[in-house]
C-alpha cells in the first residue's frame, strides 16, 4: 500500500472523467483540440466496453472468482480511499493556483 500511496496517481473507471482530468493536470497534457473528441470516444461512449453475463452470487463461478481475487478486493478498497485523498491534493493545488 505504501508504494501505491507514494508512487502512483490512481484513477477509477467509475470516476473516469475526473481521473483523466487529474492525469492531464499532473502530467501537463494540454491538447485541447484533440481531447474533447478522444474523451467522447473513449470515456463517454466507452468503445472498449464488452457485455458480460452477471454471475450468480454464491455460485460456482462466483466462488472461483472470489478465491482468485481474494487480495484484489481489499486493494481496490484502499485505492478508492486513496483516490479520494488524492482528490484533496488536487483541490488544494487548484485553490493555490487561483489565489
Amino acid at each position: 500500500k505504501e508504494i501505491i500511496r507514494t508512487k502512483f496517481i490512481v484513477g477509477l473507471l467509475t470516476e473516469m472523467e475526473e481521473s483523466v482530468e487529474r492525469f492531464d493536470k499532473y502530467f501537463g497534457w494540454h491538447d485541447k483540440e484533440v481531447r474533447p473528441e478522444c474523451q467522447k470516444k473513449s470515456i463517454q461512449t466507452g468503445y472498449n466496453r464488452n457485455p458480460h453475463d452477471l454471475t450468480e452470487r454464491g455460485g460456482e463461478a462466483w466462488n472461483i472468482l472470489a478465491a482468485v481475487n481474494e487480495y484484489d478486493l481489499p486493494l481496490y478498497a484502499y485505492i478508492v480511499e486513496l483516490y479520494h485523498k488524492q482528490g484533496e491534493l488536487f483541490r488544494e493545488n487548484k485553490a493555490e493556483e487561483t489565489a
